[in-house]
């Protein structure tokens, strides 16, 4: 109600006060709040209303905010009041009906996705359409629609315009009337006749009168209203519909008064009627509205969140609910740092505060929301600055979007650029046509021209690229007949004049109506040039395969069957060339059938392409052979091609060898066992004889003694060459040189007491490449010492030296030394075996030893006099 209004009954009439005015200022907070989200979101939205004719609907566009605007080109005035076929074509109009009706008659959101045609020209849509239902018929749909035209751009461009709600609540006529209790007589003023439009004096003046016009749905209300009233002698106010004199109804307010008689009773009642139909009109459009906007705001595809200055959250939508992973409820209880990652509270608050209130002085703004789960992602927000009444404390409306997919592609699109420009291919676009031009050329196909540049390449005649030019106009010819074009290849020139083969993959494209080449060019001249080498193997091979004298086979790997055979192989196997071509593989190899097929699988597969097998002849003879067999193609056709080889002497030499080998081992058990064990009983009786003989037979006796323990060294070092001869397959591992060298010296000390064995500075602590067999070599260099020695107190002394990958020991003795002469020959090198020069087969095994480790060992002069024995050794990583 304004000012301007003065009056009730007239001009000099004060006016009733309007009690829902009150409740009209409470709405209008919500309703700016949710006009402005109205008027905010980046989507288009625009309201249907819906008609009902039996099963028939009429769908009329009521409005379209200002982003639908300015996508469509279409303003609320061009659309409000009219219908789908009067704004679209009649092929846009009737997919939009179909949809409209679809939604209508399921009574729930759906999302589609729609192309149309608008002033602007051609828009695809992404939609949610929400029906709004209102006395159990569907009244409205809301659709909120995004524009998905160009995936490519990541940002569009954002309108945002402001659109004040302003509600004038202009004020209503208002009559009065009484009616008198007890005679039912009604008497309305002038003003009350003229609210509803009669004369009057064409009023009967009775309260069923009265009643009958009471619109019928309001009717019984208002009398329990007023029989209430009556029982309780007091006044009411009630709001129903009464019949214009038009025949429509308008709303109307009735503040009475009852007055009694003297004992107490009703006598009559007195009162005002104020036409509200305006104000009822607008609640409920206010209503609409707020449905409205309500179901924009909850089923709007980006987050919404309601905040004060401070950042408090008052509001937000279930799609920022399920996109931070909160109930609703919880982010009530928020504020807006708590899931803004990085934000800073006091700047964040001093923008706030700075902005404008309106929607023009809305701020954009790029970055991180955080998850319930501690998960973030990137966003992009729209603030807003609105303030629902002139008392009330200002609220900021932020619309968040998730942006992680742009993001994404944004990352995707920059590698594929990045692959773009090192792939090794050339790729391009270019106009079609016999004079083509290039538009965009990448780094390889720069190259592959020899331009200096992509600018000089952008400049250049398509045709001249071509050997022969009259090639490029046939390109062209058959790539705008065909669409596509897939590995043609063509003899193409550089800019430079040189010539070279291209394998060129193109399809012409059509964009906004322009037909553009896009192709892909490889250089093929190596692969022809190799493919005229492999013809011309082909045919060496053929000549190779007929004259060769080793027996060669082509075999189907599939079948078996021997497709082609040589003359050697043909005098192999006692079969003519024909013959054997006829045969197959599984008659002349005696696996069974099915081993053949496993076995020639094998060499298809290239799994294995050396076999050993038995092959029958045609004289019946079976002989051992060796079959090398790979795969081959020859003019298209694939062949296993198995060259033979008879090795049946040679298997028949490894079995001897074999033989000799069981002996060695039957030998080196004798040594091992029956000889040493022989020794150690005479070096037992020996030693039982010790002080039993004359005087004269003692030199005797200990010449047998140290004979017998020579021959016990003797078979023991004798029993490990033998080893080192009988293994086959060793595999080295870490030992520990340390410990291994410790033990040797522990050792030497026990059996040769009379010897003084010492350590200079510390043995070296770390481990060799070597085996188990490592302390026979130290071993017998410390008995080699002292045992050749011809002092009384042989001093034999043991270092180490460590290098990056090597390490050596170094033993040293004070006997007589070593001669330069025999230092070569002192541990049998360059001999064939044990009747080589050296000084023993001791000397022999260490030299054996490690020489298979990777190691080297030799002998130097000691100072003053004696030898040095050096080992040098690989360190274990």
């Amino acid at each position: 109600m304004t000012e301007g209004n003065g009056s009730e009954y007239g001009g000099d009439r004060s006016r009733p006060p309007d009690r829902s005015a009150e409740s009209g200022r409470r709405s209008s907070a919500i309703e700016t709040e949710y006009e402005t989200i109205f008027d905010t979101v980046d989507d288009a939205v625009f309201l249907v209303d819906v008609g009902h004719d039996g099963s028939a609907y009429t769908f009329t566009f009521r409005r379209n905010n200002r982003a639908h605007e300015a996508l469509t080109g279409l303003s609320t005035e061009a659309i409000q009041g009219r219908r789908p076929h009067e704004i679209l074509g009649e092929e846009d109009a009737a997919t939009v009906v179909t949809t409209y009706r679809d939604c209508v008659e399921r009574r729930e959101t759906i999302e589609y996705e729609e192309t149309l045609e608008y002033p602007t020209g051609t828009v695809e849509w992404h939609t949610k359409l929400t029906p709004i239902v209102e006395d159990g018929s569907v009244t409205q749909l809301v659709g909120v629609a995004r524009d998905v035209t160009d995936r490519n751009i990541h940002k569009r461009a954002r309108q945002r315009i402001e659109r004040r709600l302003s509600l004038a609540l202009d004020a209503a006529d208002a009559g009065a009337w009484e009616w008198d209790v007890q005679s039912g007589t009604v008497i309305w003023n002038d003003s009350m006749a003229e609210l509803l439009g009669i004369e009057p004096s064409a009023f009967e003046g009775s309260y069923q009168a009265f009643l009958d016009r009471v619109h019928p749905e309001d009717r019984d209300e208002l009398e329990r209203v007023v029989e209430t009233a009556l029982e309780r002698a007091e006044g009411f106010e009630h709001e129903f519909r009464i019949r214009h004199e038009s025949g429509e109804y308008i709303w109307n307010i009735t503040r009475a008064e009852l007055i009694t008689d003297a004992s107490g009773e009703p006598d009559r009642m007195i009162g005002v009627g104020i036409d509200i139909t305006d104000r009822k009109e607008r609640e409920q459009e206010l209503d609409r509205n707020r449905e409205r906007l309500r179901v924009l705001f909850e089923k709007a595809p980006d987050g919404i969140v309601v905040h004060d200055a401070d950042g408090t959250v008052y509001d937000v939508n279930e799609t920022l609910a399920d996109m931070l992973g909160y109930d609703r409820d919880e982010l009530r209880s928020m504020t807006v740092p708590d899931f803004e990652v990085g934000a800073d509270v006091a700047k964040l608050q001093d923008r706030w505060k700075s902005m404008k209130p309106g929607l023009i002085h809305n701020i954009e703004v790029s970055g991180v929301h955080r998850r319930r789960d501690g998960s973030t992602y990137p966003v992009d927000v729209w603030v807003s600055k609105v303030t629902p009444d002139a008392e009330a404390e200002p609220l900021f409306i932020a619309i968040c979007r998730d942006v992680t997919e742009t993001v994404e592609y944004e990352r995707e699109l920059e590698r594929y650029k990045e692959l773009v420009d090192n792939v090794p291919v050339g790729i391009y676009r270019n106009t079609p046509g016999k004079a083509g031009e290039f538009l965009e050329v990448n780094p390889a196909m720069v190259e592959l021209f020899d331009a200096d540049s992509a600018e000089q390449l952008l400049d250049h005649d398509v045709r001249e690229l071509y050997a022969d030019s009259t090639e490029r106009q046939a390109f062209a010819d058959r790539l705008e007949a065909e669409g596509r074009i897939t590995e043609s290849e063509l003899e193409l020139e550089t800019l430079s004049g040189e010539r070279f083969w291209g394998s060129v993959t193109a399809i012409a494209t059509t964009v906004d109506g322009e037909t553009y080449f896009d192709g892909v060019i490889q250089d093929i001249t190596e692969r022809t040039e190799m493919e005229a080498a492999l013809r011309r193997r082909e045919a060496r091979f053929r000549r190779m395969f007929e004259r060769h004298s080793a027996p060669m086979l082509l075999i189907d790997p599939e079948s078996g069957s021997i497709r082609d055979a040589n003359e050697a192989a043909a005098e192999f196997y006692g079969y003519s060339t024909e013959a054997l071509a006829s045969r197959n593989i599984e008659s002349i190899n005696c696996l069974s059938p099915e081993e053949v097929a496993r076995e020639r699988t094998r060499a298809e597969r290239e799994d294995r392409n050396y076999f050993v097998f038995d092959h029958e002849l045609a004289s019946g003879e079976v002989r051992t052979v060796e079959v090398h067999s790979s795969p081959i193609t020859i003019d298209d056709d694939d062949f296993l091609f198995s060259i033979v080889h008879d090795i049946t002497e040679r298997v028949d030499y490894e079995t001897q060898l074999e033989e000799q080998r069981d002996n060695l081992k039957i030998l080196n058990e004798v040594v091992r066992h029956d000889i040493r064990n022989d020794l150690q009983l005479v070096h037992a009786y020996a030693e039982m004889l010790e002080g039993n003989v004359t005087e004269g037979m003692q030199d005797e006796l200990d010449t047998v003694r140290q004979s017998a323990e020579n021959a016990i060294e003797l078979t023991m070092t004798a029993r490990d060459l033998a080893e080192v001869m009988l293994q086959t397959d060793i595999e080295d591992k870490r030992i520990s040189l340390q410990r291994t060298i410790e033990e040797e010296i522990a050792e030497v000390r026990s059996t040769h007491p009379e010897a003084n064995v010492t350590v200079e500075g510390t043995l070296p602590r770390t481990d060799a490449v070597a085996d188990d067999m490592l302390s026979a070599v130290f071993r017998n260099i410390l008995k080699n010492a002292v045992q050749h020695n011809d002092t009384e107190t042989p001093e034999i002394t043991v270092r180490s030296e460590t290098r990056d990958d090597r390490v050596a020991v170094y033993v040293a003795d004070d006997g007589p030394g070593v001669p330069d002469e025999q230092k070569e020959t002192i541990f049998g090198k360059g001999e064939k075996g044990l009747e080589s020069a050296g000084t023993g087969i001791g000397l022999y095994l260490v030299e054996t030893l490690v020489d298979r480790y990777g190691g080297d060992v030799w002998v130097e002069d000691n100072e003053p006099e004696g030898a040095v024995f050096v080992v040098e050794l690989q360190r274990a990583r």
